[in-house]
């Protein structure tokens, strides 16, 4: 049926309801890349959370959260955010715990490091009355300024919060040879921390000077360094281009990066992705690959070289809601 996934191109849902259809960029077509309609449309909160080594992790309710392979449509049973341990500041009465972002370290199922995998994610609870958040989202209710980051392995039988002397606000999250990384939005502040049996996470950097002027940046981990990129809008909301930073490992300063060499970054509020071009037939090497849907969908093609930007035509209707989020197939 297929050589390898190895050879299968980045692609992003067709269907905001269902996540049966995914457009490939290099191929510009969408295809149905299995027999799954797992239908994401109960609620707001029925959705993809985040993305890894061809798995996603998907918040259906707060008792039922899990790893689904699109392809295969098989699933990894998480603990259930109930389970969740007691968090001070926390009242979890006519509230509901909702992930907002997660990340996934390795592959769960390959023999070699299916056990070690990871799941870590961003929680924040929100208030709401008679339990309408399922229905109407969040616009209607009080949401909690306290987030927290929680970890499970897979096979786990309950969370494991992180533990933060702070009260923060994050706004994205990464994994990099093993730890953990997430912006605090208020301090614009760096934390990681080592993954363990009593984590802890320790303030380790500030923004780039030169990004702070930016409203959206994202982390993201490309050959074992950790980047962040720094989107530049104009009045109109218009992409005007990217800058990357490489956090340095030996003094936790910031330095520029001009060029990915033969990788390419995917860019999505779900998951970011770092690929090499070379593994992937028809990917342009040292580009920045994003979407955007302010007023229309729209796929395009930053490149580094000389700061251009392309943006894709496509050969059929994409709805303008679809979700923002890159995959990468797997068979497994």
């Amino acid at each position: 049926m297929f050589s390898s996934p190895a050879t299968w191109d980045p692609r992003f849902p067709s269907n905001s309801g269902f996540l049966s259809r995914f457009y490939g960029i290099a191929d510009n077509h969408a295809r149905d890349l299995g027999l799954l309609r797992h239908s994401l449309s109960n609620g707001w909160s029925c959705r993809a959370r985040g993305f890894g080594h061809g798995w996603q992790v998907i918040s259906e309710s707060i008792d039922r959260v899990f790893l689904l392979n699109p392809i295969t449509q098989s699933e990894i049973s998480l603990p259930s955010l109930a389970m969740l341990p007691s968090i001070e500041g926390w009242a979890m009465i006519d509230g509901v715990v909702i992930i907002l972002k997660a990340v996934i370290t390795s592959h769960p199922t390959l023999l070699e490091n299916g056990d070690d995998c990871i799941v870590v994610a961003i929680v924040s609870l929100f208030e709401c009355a008679n339990q309408r958040f399922i229905s109407e989202g969040p616009r209607n209710m009080r949401r909690d300024p306290l987030e927290k980051l929680v970890f499970c392995k897979v096979g786990d039988q309950k969370w494991t919060v992180i533990q933060d002397n702070q009260e923060r606000e994050f706004i994205d999250l990464a994994y990099c040879n093993g730890f953990l990384y997430a912006w605090g939005q208020s301090s614009e502040a760096l934390v990681f921390c080592k993954l363990g049996p009593s984590p802890k996470v320790t303030q380790i950097s500030l923004k780039p000077e030169y990004f702070k002027a930016s409203r959206y940046s994202q982390l993201i981990e490309s050959c074992g360094d950790l980047l962040c990129v720094m989107w530049s809008f104009d009045r109109n909301n218009e992409v005007l281009g990217f800058i990357i930073a490489r956090l340095e490992q030996n003094n936790k300063k910031w330095s520029n990066v001009n060029c990915l060499g033969e990788h390419s970054l995917f860019l999505g509020d779900e998951c970011s992705i770092s690929l090499l071009t070379s593994e992937h037939p028809g990917l342009k090497k040292n580009c920045i690959y994003f979407i955007t849907s302010f007023m229309e969908l729209r796929v395009g093609i930053f490149s580094l070289t000389d700061c251009s930007i392309e943006y894709l035509s496509f050969d059929t209707e994409v709805p303008t809601s679809v979700l923002q989020l890159w995959i990468t197939p797997s068979l497994w």
